[in-house]
This record gives structure tokens, sequence and C-alpha cells, in this order.
């Protein structure tokens, strides 16, 4: 909506989507209206002379919930006429390193060049690394978790041999106290993988939530940028937004395996449980 303003020494302003657009999608701001900023201690009224369509993040500014205005007039308000910031576009995501090349080319070393496509880059090799040591710790976990249920239903074993000769004797076949610790051994890992659902979807949304209090959005930003003669006042530095997401495959994913675990580490005590006999289950001391 409307345009981009002259790089003259006018109170006019660019707004950024977010700050233009309320969450029913309505148009708080338009061409020829004005708006109010806070600058300190201190505000300004610009004239809107445009609105930006939904641009995303670049970097780590987010031009969305941006005000843009001319330098010259940045230059009045701020008394100083150096650069904290540059945004540069590039056509297409293939011309991304030609132009962070010729950037570089052109301040010879005096500024410090991050790309969108770097910084995914060096993201995705950080979460693979990250995956990589929780995919160690879940398998260190399911071991453990096994030894333990394992333990467990050997004691439990154990402690009922004068029961299990019993019931035995009172005509339960083999099959029968086979199941029956089987059972037991898949209601224990259904039990525990509810348990550890809960406790993961709540540790999930907690973490989330000291993330967006830790990195939320951080107030005002200030900076300039050169292409196109565009100032930068207010915007969101910072790390974005963290929101939780639960995904109910990996959830069934989770309780699949923590209940095979768990049918596996049950499956020899309850064959020695089945095995036992009558007559020697009764004699146990």
């Amino acid at each position: 909506d409307g345009s981009v303003y002259y790089d003259v020494p006018a109170p006019q302003a660019l707004v950024g989507y977010d700050i233009a657009v309320d969450d029913a999608g309505e148009l708080r701001y338009k061409a020829g209206q004005p708006i109010l900023l806070q600058t300190g201690r201190s505000s300004i009224t610009l004239t809107v002379v445009g609105v930006l369509d939904d641009y995303g993040a670049a970097l780590m500014i987010q031009p969305g919930s941006s005000v843009f205005v001319p330098i010259e007039y940045v230059k009045t308000l701020m008394r100083s006429g150096g650069y904290t910031i540059i945004l540069v576009k590039a056509e297409t995501t293939e011309k991304v390193d030609q132009v962070a090349e010729l950037v570089g080319y052109v301040f010879g070393g005096r500024a410090q060049i991050m790309s969108v496509k770097q910084i995914s880059q060096i993201v995705t090799s950080i979460m693979s690394q990250v995956t990589l040591l929780l995919v160690g710790i879940t398998s260190v976990s399911f071991i453990a978790a096994g030894l333990g249920t394992f333990n467990i239903m050997m004691i439990s074993v154990l402690e009922r041999v004068r029961e299990i000769g019993i019931v035995k004797a009172l005509g339960m076949k083999d099959r029968g106290v086979l199941m029956l610790y089987i059972t037991q051994g898949l209601l224990l890992g259904l039990f525990g993988s509810i348990v550890g659902v809960g406790l993961g979807v709540v540790t999930a949304y907690v973490l989330s939530t000291l993330l967006m209090a830790g990195f939320g959005p951080g107030g005002m930003a200030q900076g300039q940028q050169q292409g196109g003669g565009m100032g930068m006042m207010g915007g969101t530095m910072g790390m974005g937004s963290f929101t939780a997401v639960i995904s109910p495959t990996y959830v069934g994913i989770a309780v699949a395996l923590s209940i095979a675990v768990t049918l596996l580490s049950s499956a020899y005590p309850a064959w020695r449980a089945s095995r036992l006999s009558p007559v020697e289950a009764l004699r146990y001391e």
C-alpha cells in the first residue's frame, strides 16, 4: 500500500506489515495517515507514505515490525552519520553468495557480513549435532530403562514364587502365568510412557516460556540502511518467538518404543515365572 519515500529530510515513514495490520487483518495505518513514534523520552510524528508487504525476518531484524524513515531525517534526529546495520536483498537465492562477496569487496573487510543462507547452514549444523547428542542420550535412557524393568520384573518373580506355585497348583497353565507377567510389563510400560509424555509436554512449554522471556521482543532497535535510502526506527532485535511443538507422530513413536522395551525386558522374567514347578515353588522359602 502506498509507495517508498524519496531520500529527503522529511518526516515520512514506511511502516512494516505487522505494525500496520492488526490481528484481525484490518489496516491500522495507510498512506497519508500520521503515526506517532516514541524515541527515548521524546516522541515524533511521521506521515505514513507506504506499508510493506508481509516480508518475514532478515537476520536479527524483523522488517514487519519496523518503521523506516529517510536517512537524512534520521541524521537530524540522532545527530549521527554512521551506519549500524545495512540490509541487502538479493534478487534470487542463487545470487546470495555473489551479493555477499560484492558487499565484502565494497567495504574492504570493515563490515561483518552474514547472510540468511549462512545462518541457515550454521543452524542446521548445530541442530544436527544436537540431534546426534539427543539420540545418544535417548539410547542410553532406553538401555537404562530396559535394565531397570528387567530388574523389577525379576524381583517381582522372586518375591512371588509361592504365589505362582499356588495358582499353578490350582490349575493355571504356564501360558496363563506368562501372560500375567507380560500384562504386568505392558501396564508398566504404558504407565511410564504416559508419565514421560506428560513431563515432556510440561517441560517443552516451560522452556519455550523461559526462552520467550529471555529472548523475546527486545524493545527499540535503531539503525540505518544505505541501499534505497532508508533508516529504521523501531523493530525487534532478538531471537523471535519460541513455540512448543508437540508432534503426535513422535509422541506415538516414543510410547511404542517404551512399551516395546518394557515388553522385551519382561520376556525372560515372565518365561522364568511360567516355567516354575508348582512343587518347587510351594517349597520355596
